[in-house]
């Protein structure tokens, strides 16, 4: 399976210094994952638990190295959501 879309990939490797925010799906509770995340320069800004995600922000390199860690089931790019009005 893949971790992270290509064209995602690219844009993070292209300026690592660059701040993003993603949505990071584990493979277990978020609060188990959250002190390794802030270890490697990540700030945690929510916490879905039910989903198992968390949205965190940083450095492109930081959120790239989390491509390396086991629990990481995706990354993905934390766009924001709208909606149609009726």
């Amino acid at each position: 399976m893949i971790k992270i879309k290509p064209q995602f990939e690219k844009n993070l490797r292209a300026d690592p210094s660059a701040p993003v925010a993603v949505l990071v799906t584990a493979n277990g509770p978020p609060d188990e994952f959250a002190p390794r995340v802030r270890d490697m320069g990540l700030e945690v800004h929510r916490k879905f638990k039910l989903r198992r995600i968390m949205a965190l922000r940083g450095p492109a390199n930081a959120a790239l190295a989390l491509l390396d860690e086991p629990w990481v089931i995706s990354v993905e790019e934390d766009q924001p959501i709208t909606t149609m009005g009726v």
